[in-house]
């Protein structure tokens, strides 16, 4: 039996009332432009289209060594980018398609492969056993190899998961050089019991807390649920079998126990929320709501439960939980704006990172895809000559329309003047803002202040703020709680 420290849904601070608050071969290529000066917190990381010949499919960033290794729909097949935070960025075509093709096949050119769908890798963060950190990266695969000279579907052959050097795979070769195979359709196929070869495994995954393992989902009806594989051997192991598990899963790490985060619904009924589920190492907890769709809905003000509305990839840093909220509702309704990256804080509170309206402005002609959410640590100078240079999470994701590695810096909710701190100066700043119910702000600028993501600042905006406020008793009002903050 494990006992899932859960975060509370609701901050404990919301209960007061929203009217008590007073309202008025080596390629080298220049870095990326900055985002557009409306955007503060948004500008493109990488992009790819200067040495990916197609689409950008993943990647994984090395925080010590500041490096990226992008995979991508097509030629070449990995590419390592060296001083990814500098203009002196390069590229080093590591694996092309032509010996990945050939590691697909196992080496025979009888066989029939798909096309590469090498949608997840991530580097090892922690040692695992000699091997150092960030020294090894394992891929999720989506693409299916065929018997030789036949149509059909070798699952033997069929590589869902395997491990990369981060070696220069040799020309000409199978790239057995690079790539150990860890997990092949056939190793799934045993453990569900089953003979079907759709999956939907072209994703990325999340480490476990000790570095040793990955867990990964899958929403295939044969193969559907969240499963955990060993970085260097063991068999995979399927932790909960139910076939609506669609997001890129999170972990984070409390007394020893994992918790995996993950789309909401199936057995708990949460569809359109985020579900947990823990692991010890060897027991599995039951499903359960970490956040309510409930509680989204009221956050993002949405009404009804659509089935395209969802978390599609989920990261933690520290306490705090970060997730992509994606809709394909029509332009013509609000919540198409709020496509983009949302945080979910230790207290139960909710914030927007940046939404649709935001990375548009920032980065261009953006898709409604954002995923492959991952995080690092940025220096920040701030905007006071009191506030100096502080450390802030940056989140990184694709962008797959622009084919960008995009980072949106996560200030502290209610610091709109990006000193690291909430004052009186934030919320003089913010009151001027907020207008009247559901009126759209035309200055992409102005979005800062928005909370939730509808490119409004209203009587909603106002409501989240109060929860960033601190709380005292008033002596002179009985011992009445009262924000120290008032606006």
């Amino acid at each position: 039996m494990i006992t899932l420290p859960m975060w509370p849904s609701t901050h404990p601070r919301t209960g007061l009332r929203a009217s008590a608050m007073v309202i008025a071969g080596c390629i080298v290529f220049a870095a990326a432009p900055a985002a557009r000066g409306q955007v503060d917190n948004l500008a493109p990381v990488l992009t790819t289209s200067g040495f990916l010949g197609s689409q950008l499919a993943a990647y994984t960033y090395n925080p010590v060594a500041d490096t990226m290794y992008v995979t991508a729909y097509g030629n070449p097949a990995v590419v390592k980018v060296t001083d990814v935070s500098t203009p002196a960025q390069a590229a080093l075509s590591t694996v092309y398609e032509t010996t990945l093709q050939l590691y697909y096949r196992n080496g025979d050119p009888n066989r029939g492969v798909t096309s590469p769908v090498q949608g997840g890798i991530l580097l090892n963060p922690k040692p695992i056993g000699a091997t150092p950190a960030y020294s090894l990266a394992l891929i999720a695969d989506g693409g299916n190899t065929r018997y030789p000279a036949l149509s059909t579907v070798d699952p033997a052959a069929t590589k869902k998961f395997y491990s990369y050097n981060l070696g220069v795979a040799a020309i000409p070769g199978d790239g057995t050089d690079v790539f150990t195979t860890r997990a092949t359709l056939a190793n799934l196929q045993s453990v569900a019991g089953s003979a079907s070869t759709s999956n939907n495994l072209a994703r990325q995954f999340a480490w476990s807390g000790d570095g040793q393992s990955i867990y990964f989902n899958d929403s295939s009806a044969a193969f559907g649920g969240l499963w955990k594989l060993g970085a260097l051997s063991g068999s995979p192991q399927r932790l909960m079998a139910e076939d609506d598990t669609s997001s890129e899963p999170a972990v984070r790490t409390t007394a020893g126990v994992d918790q995996i985060f993950l789309s909401g619904g199936g057995s708990t009924g949460n569809l359109g929320g985020i579900d947990v589920v823990a692991h010890n190492g060897t027991t599995t907890s039951a499903r359960q709501v970490a956040v309510s769709a409930a509680t989204l809905a009221n956050f993002f003000e949405v009404s009804g439960t659509m089935p395209s509305q969802r978390v599609q990839s989920l990261t933690t840093v520290g306490d705090d939980l970060y997730f992509v909220f994606y809709t394909n509702a029509s332009s013509t309704k609000p919540e198409s704006r709020y496509p983009g990256v949302y945080r979910y804080d230790a207290e139960g509170r909710l914030s927007k990172v940046v939404n649709k309206t935001q990375r548009a402005a920032a980065l261009g002609g953006v898709s409604l895809v954002v995923d492959r959410l991952q995080s690092r640590t940025i220096a920040v100078t701030g905007t006071s000559g009191t506030s100096g240079t502080f450390s802030a999470t940056q989140l990184l994701y694709r962008e797959s329309g622009v084919n960008t590695v995009a980072g949106a810096t996560a200030f502290k909710p209610v610091d709109f003047n990006r000193d690291n701190q909430v004052t009186a100066a934030d919320l003089t700043l913010f009151a001027p803002q907020v207008t009247i119910r559901g009126q759209v702000k035309t200055t992409v600028a102005d979005l800062t202040f928005d909370m939730n993501g509808n490119d409004t600042v209203d009587w909603k905006d106002v409501q989240i703020v109060e929860g960033f406020l601190n709380y005292v008793a008033d002596p002179t009002l009985a011992g009445r709680i009262v924000p120290t903050l008032p606006i």
